[in-house]
């Protein structure tokens, strides 16, 4: 027994989530699935070749004792098409009441990496057996199936209603993903099925006992590992972004133009060799008048005069202002838009808003 794959891409997950399409799709539709257990159930399957090229598909019901015929094993289905099998399954000899659900897969030839799995559910309502029989091997099966976007969970109880004891063992196929995530309330051995693993439950039941069977497989363990990834990276860029502030506004005055920085530490501690730029673009010049705080560099380039202040350390909490004049060489004519001033401090880089000189 196969379960639906589950398809996500998380994270998927908030990033944002996305589903999938696979590349081939079975879906099966009931002819009829309720039979006695010397009859034949009938399901026609529905193969659809979801991608841009044609592909070769075989088509098998891995794991199942149940005789089962396809009215085509090998099928060729063109791009973006369908095809359409019909499937015969006859249960084992004396199979008991209940409900069963085969596997069947399709298997693309062409590469391994396509393929896909869905269940076909009988249920077998009447045993038929022979009078004189004083000993049988037989199990009754039943399930319960829960499957979320997050979660799919399964239990099977299996009870033996012979005469003899049973040995067998229940197998289910899981993604290289899907087994870190798998959590069973027995133990289970895993071996390779093509890119997939096939995971298998051994067990022996005495007559009239039974054995329960749990496993789940679930994604809000990688959720919340993304969502503490996510608020670690938020708190991450939140506290460096946010460690200081800085702002930049201009004044005008009758023959000069006074701009102001302001600088915040807005942590509760000292911070440490920060560093404040500011560009001063042609065609305005530098006056030699500044506030409280001088620069500790001054350097004229070709695209104007960069002003440099160097802070060995901030308080907790401190603010510092810095202040000087420009003026313009020529006539200033419609809107002269100044440069932001740069913080840094290490990898930290933040800028101040954007201003502009309008021209009388």
């Amino acid at each position: 027994m196969v379960r639906k794959r589950f398809l996500v891409s998380l994270l998927v997950l908030l990033i944002p989530i996305s589903f999938a399409l696979s590349p081939i799709i079975i879906d099966a539709v009931s002819i009829n699935d309720e039979i006695k257990s010397n009859e034949a159930a009938v399901f026609n399957l529905t193969l659809i070749n979801n991608q841009n090229v044609a592909d070769d598909f075989i088509i098998n019901a891995p794991f199942s004792k149940w005789d089962i015929t396809f009215s085509d094993y090998f099928v060729t289905i063109p791009a973006k098409s369908s095809e359409l099998i019909s499937v015969r399954l006859a249960p084992p000899m004396f199979t008991s009441e209940g409900r069963y659900a085969i596997f069947i897969k399709a298997q693309s030839q062409n590469s391994l990496d396509i393929s896909n799995y869905n269940y076909i559910h009988v249920t077998v309502t009447e045993e038929i057996r022979p009078e004189m029989a004083d000993s049988s091997r037989e199990v009754i099966i039943s399930e319960e199936v829960s499957e979320s976007w997050l979660r799919s969970s399964y239990s099977f109880t299996i009870d033996n209603t012979g005469t003899v004891l049973y040995e067998d063992s229940w197998t289910d196929i899981f993604s290289q993903l899907e087994i870190f995530l798998l959590e069973s309330n027995l133990e289970y051995d895993v071996e390779e099925y093509g890119k997939d693993r096939l995971v298998s439950w051994s067990y022996a039941i005495e007559p009239g006992e039974s054995i329960i069977i749990n496993y789940s497989v679930s994604y809000v363990p990688v959720l919340l590992g993304f969502l503490l990834l996510l608020g670690a990276s938020g708190l991450f860029v939140y506290h460096y972004k946010n460690k200081f502030n800085i702002s930049k506004t201009l004044t005008r005055r009758k023959s000069s133009i006074l701009i102001q920085l302001s600088v915040k530490n807005n942590t509760n501690v000292e911070q440490k060799n920060v560093r404040v730029e500011d560009v001063v673009p042609h065609p305005l010049k530098v006056v030699r008048e500044f506030g409280t705080v001088v620069p500790s560099q001054i350097v004229r380039g070709k695209n104007g005069t960069q002003l440099v202040w160097k802070f060995g350390s901030l308080a907790p909490k401190e603010e510092r202002l810095i202040s000087y004049e420009v003026r313009s060489e020529i006539h200033i004519l419609g809107r002269l838009q100044l440069p932001q001033a740069r913080l840094t401090q290490g990898k930290v880089k933040l800028f101040s808003g954007k201003t502009q000189i309008t021209g009388k």
